[in-house]
């Protein structure tokens, strides 16, 4: 960790105590075992190109249900459809070898358990499951059935047909009656784009709301979203307005009573927040900033979001959120943002929890260096490592930030740091206890170059501290006797 690296030298610089010295490197090394341990693999093996896009519970069976992007070949030395389930005790089970005629679905979306049988939806169309076997098996290489819900006695299909086949009209969303017919759902196609694609649904205040990749004009409806409110397709504020046109609207979910809508849009109206929105059924809400520029515009999104005990996560490729470091995951509470301290080297597709963990799917191959590949368990105890507020995580404090030492130290009722190249600036000062939690904060105007803070109403510890200026940020770090 950086700033173990850090706090060594600082230690070795300083000539501190033997005692202090042998403290100090024994909480650096108990960190360092503790950030290690955040997540886990399931011990599926190499799954070839293939990742999970899918996660949902049969809670029924007690099951953890696996949707990959293609046919696994690698699960046990058997080539399997690209559907699994999981338990910690038995692994996984295969429910069939891959075989297109039985189960034809080539990459796996959604999953819905409706009447005893689990509906799958996918590239290629969908198939049913039922009493251990394939019952019904839709195939149509032209769509991309993205999601579905079921909808006043019938069911509601998601598709990305367009999507992928820009020159051809896109049905956008169909009705299904559970037998075989398939028809398009309220004129849908002629409030959009014919390029467009549906990816995500959601029934909020009982309207049907419709979100997904459409550019037509505030008026004509779509603008990545839709809202049927029983009669008439209705056009809220231009809806999201997207100015890159890189992407859309790829996920939606309702938390304390508010609609909150994720995916690849950078807008410059409503909140003016990137990535994701929050709609009451009248007005726009922000969401604590947003999520920042990290990997660059067209490269950011939000794939997916759940919510788990009183809390909403979010998952996709990005780097902050409202601010706070957040790697390709955040967690939401209504008020700040954290993350969980975790370096993933790969984007998140797939997100649910499962006997009372939260589990991960995509593309990535390593969590904090370790070989975690496609998927994960959570397993730290606490995700809060950073917050947009009251903690700070011991490992990324320092992170971006100039290091600078402060004197004496170990320190008694007053610490000095030498900032020559901030006299005459406000900055803002910071201290940490070791466990990450604020301890001080104030803004000091900086006239010499020096600065001196009191510290003589802080317990005996070790502590570290940010100055935050208009130029530069700084970390360092002291002990109080």
């Amino acid at each position: 960790m950086k700033i173990q690296k850090i706090m060594y030298t600082l230690l070795l610089n300083n000539k501190w105590t033997k005692q202090v010295l042998i403290c100090s490197i024994s909480f650096l090394l108990f960190h360092s075992s503790l950030f290690s341990q955040k997540w886990e693999g399931l011990g599926l093996g190499d799954i070839g190109l293939a990742y999970f896009n899918h996660l949902s519970v049969d809670s029924a069976q007690d099951k953890l249900i696996l949707g990959a992007t293609g046919h696994l070949s690698h699960i046990n030395g058997v080539s399997s459809c690209s559907l699994l389930k999981w338990t910690p005790e038995n692994g996984v089970e295969i429910l069939f070898p891959h075989n297109p005629s039985i189960m034809g679905l080539a990459s796996i979306h959604d999953v819905l358990f409706s009447n005893d049988s689990m509906i799958v939806v996918g590239d290629n169309g969908m198939a049913v499951f039922k009493n251990g076997q394939w019952i019904f098996n839709y195939v149509n290489q032209n769509y991309a059935f993205v999601e579905i819900i079921p909808f006043n006695n019938h069911y509601l299909i998601a598709t990305s047909y367009g999507y992928f086949h820009p020159l051809k009209k896109n049905p956008l969303l169909l009705e299904w009656d559970g037998g075989t017919t398939f028809t398009e759902f309220e004129n849908i196609s002629s409030h959009a784009e014919p390029t467009a694609g549906v990816f995500t649904l959601s029934k909020y205040q009982n309207h049907l709301y419709v979100g997904g990749s459409a550019r037509k004009s505030s008026g004509g409806v779509m603008n990545d979203m839709m809202m049927f409110d029983g009669n008439n397709w209705v056009d809220k504020d231009g809806w999201i307005t997207n100015i890159t046109n890189l992407g859309g609207v790829n996920d939606m979910i309702v938390y304390k009573g508010d609609l909150y809508i994720g995916g690849m849009f950078y807008q410059s109206n409503h909140s003016q927040e990137n990535l994701i929105a929050r709609w009451d059924g009248q007005n726009w809400k922000n969401v604590g900033g947003g999520f920042g520029w990290g990997f660059g515009p067209g490269s950011e999104t939000i794939d997916v979001m759940h919510v788990h005990d009183g809390y909403l996560y979010v998952a996709g490729q990005f780097n902050r959120a409202g601010g706070t470091p957040a790697n390709s995951i955040a967690r939401w509470d209504g008020k700040e943002w954290c993350g969980c301290g975790s370096i993933i080297d790969g984007q998140i597709t797939a997100m649910t929890t499962y006997r009372d963990t939260l589990y991960i799917g995509g593309g990535f191959n390593t969590i904090d260096g370790d070989s975690i590949a496609k998927i994960a368990r959570f397993i730290g105890s606490d995700f809060a490592d950073t917050c947009g507020s009251t903690t700070v995580g011991i490992k990324t404090m320092a992170e971006e930030r100039l290091q600078i030492v402060g004197y004496p130290n170990p320190a008694d009722n007053t610490l000095h740091l030498g900032l020559p190249e901030l006299r005459n600036q406000e900055l803002e000062v910071f201290i940490y206890s070791s466990t990450g939690q604020m301890v001080f904060q104030e803004k000091m105007y900086l006239q010499d170059a020096k600065l001196v803070l009191n510290i003589s109403q802080l317990p005996s510890g070790m502590y570290f501290g940010e100055i935050l200026s208009n130029t530069n940020n700084y970390v360092y770090s002291f002990v109080k006797q």
